[in-house]
C-alpha cells in the first residue's frame, strides 16, 4: 500500500488525517486530530500545512471562538481518499486470492496426507 500511496503522493500518516476528515464532514481541529491519530499537535499540523498546500483539505476558523480552526476536506482530498480505497480494496482482493490458493493448497494436502494414513493403517 505504501508503494500505491507514494504514487498518489501521499504518507500513511497524511492518509490517516484525509480518512478521519471524510468521516467527519463538519470538519475535525488538530486538536482532535492529533488525539485520534495518537499523533503529536506540532506534527500533525505539518501534515495539514502540506496537505493544505496540495489543496487536499482547507481549514477556516470557526465563527464564534476565532482561536478554533477547523481542517475540512475539499473536494480534491475526498478525490484522494477514494483513490487510496480503491488501491487498498485492489491489494486486498489480492492478498484475499493469494491466501485462498494457499487455503485450498493446504486443505487437499491435509485430505491427501489423512487419506494415505487411512490407507497405510
Amino acid at each position: 500500500l505504501e508503494l500505491r500511496l507514494t504514487a498518489l503522493k501521499l504518507s500513511s500518516a497524511q492518509l490517516r488525517i484525509l480518512e478521519a476528515l471524510d468521516a467527519e464532514p463538519d470538519g475535525l481541529q488538530p486538536k482532535t486530530l492529533a488525539a485520534m491519530l495518537i499523533q503529536a499537535p506540532h506534527s500533525v499540523s505539518g501534515l495539514l500545512n502540506r496537505l493544505e498546500d496540495r489543496g487536499l483539505i482547507w481549514r477556516e476558523h470557526d465563527h464564534v471562538d476565532r482561536r478554533v480552526v477547523w481542517a475540512k476536506l475539499t473536494p480534491a482530498g475526498t478525490y484522494a481518499v477514494e483513490s487510496a480505497s480503491n488501491q487498498r480494496a485492489i491489494l486486498e482482493a489480492r492478498v484475499a486470492a493469494e491466501l485462498a490458493k494457499y487455503t485450498v493448497g493446504t486443505i487437499i494436502w491435509t485430505v491427501s496426507r489423512d487419506s494415505l494414513r487411512e490407507q497405510l493403517a
